[in-house]
């Protein structure tokens, strides 16, 4: 199987003028966005630029699931990608506003930019957010992505291409949708790489009806986090060599050429986590989704961890620490989150109630393997 790494091997002596950009580039551009450049990052500078001083500065980010390290190396050697210009880099993290969001601008020198949105990094803040995306209520990041893309005319006036990997691709799709029409009306493409959708009414509104025909959503066939809640886009299935979750990871993706290598159908447990998720979100108020929310990540962000990784290095532990902060819950607080876990209990018991049904109405359908 051949991934990005290997199409920058193949297609990196051609520029954007020589050979149009298309779907592989995007994911490289949303992988290269996770490259930490807080200590390192001036205003147009050449991605070429960029590594140098990545490299000088010895940053290493191999603690993240996909490390963009090797991508911006093999990157920073191409013609095609050594002298593209990145501006307007941002990055705000704060646990207390509940934000994660970063985000940066390459100017691909065919008149066309690229806005890219990073995804959810290694901290709970950052899960928490993404949490917080199905309870309806703008998060503080898709605001921010919206204000993000109504400043982009100070710096560049050519056409856009917006995108992210994972919540990236989330607030991509919201800042599209609820940005100035003067900026929307230049966006030409919406890449939603894998990422979460919206709670019902938000994804349904008439601002997303607007972009909706020029966004795409790319889908691993063993996708977890691209099938949650509605996205308002096309969605196309693609092939992973990944495990499950791990299929959320760039590097995993097939690459053809100048195309993701398709897939025919989601594997069974994909869709089995669709189904039983959306059917568990439905039976949730909106109240309900925010205590649940908030209780589960009160209790863990006071046993003290700040990042998944802490998490994986002592696992039992944090489980205990876990439990004992949801002990000193209110006791309905308690009663309320036993119950919204018993509902999501049912709803994995009426979906595999009503697969079987289908079955036995239907004995000669193929099933998914």
């Amino acid at each position: 199987m051949f991934n990005i790494l290997n199409y920058l091997d193949w297609r990196g002596d051609l520029s954007f003028h020589a050979a149009p950009f298309n779907e592989i580039d995007n994911l490289i551009l949303c992988e290269l966005t996770y490259a930490k450049m807080d200590d390192i990052f001036t205003e147009d500078m050449t991605l070429g630029q960029l590594y140098t001083a990545y490299k000088e500065a010895g940053i290493s980010q191999k603690e993240l699931p996909f490390d963009p390290g090797p991508v911006l190396e093999r990157a920073a050697e191409t013609d095609r990608f050594r002298d593209i210009r990145l501006t307007r880099y941002v990055n705000q993290y704060d646990p207390a506003t509940q934000i994660q969001f970063a985000a940066v601008t390459f100017r691909l020198g065919n008149g066309l930019s690229y806005v890219s949105f990073r995804g959810t990094d290694n901290t709970i803040t950052g899960w928490r957010e993404d949490f917080n995306m199905a309870v309806g209520k703008a998060t503080p990041a898709q605001l921010a992505a919206a204000e993000y893309l109504d400043g982009v005319d100070t710096h560049t006036d050519s056409s856009l291409l917006v995108g992210g990997h994972s919540k990236g691709g989330n607030l991509a799709i919201y800042g599209a949708a609820f940005c100035k029409a003067r900026i929307r009306n230049r966006i030409l493409r919406v890449y939603s790489n894998d990422g979460p959708g919206f709670a019902g009414e938000t994804g349904d509104s008439e601002e997303f009806s607007r972009i909706a025909r020029r966004t795409v959503h790319y889908v691993p066939q063993g996708s977890i986090v691209g099938l949650l809640m509605h996205t308002p886009a096309t969605r196309i299935l693609i092939h992973s060599n990944g495990i499950s979750f791990w299929q959320h990871n760039p590097y995993s993706w097939s690459v053809q050429r100048t195309a993701f290598e398709r897939g025919d159908k989601l594997e069974n447990l994909s869709e089995f986590i669709d189904s039983v998720l959306d059917r568990w979100l439905d039976g949730l108020s909106i109240e309900q989704r925010r205590v649940f929310i908030n209780t589960i990540f009160n209790a863990l962000e006071a046993t003290g961890v700040t990042t998944i990784n802490e998490i994986s290095r002592s696992p039992a532990k944090t489980i205990r620490a876990f439990m004992e902060e949801l002990r000193k819950e209110d006791p309905q607080m308690q009663k309320d989150v036993a119950g919204m876990l018993k509902q999501l209990a049912l709803s994995s018991t009426g979906v595999l109630r009503d697969g079987l049904m289908q079955h036995r109405e239907n004995p000669d359908e193929p099933q998914q393997s």
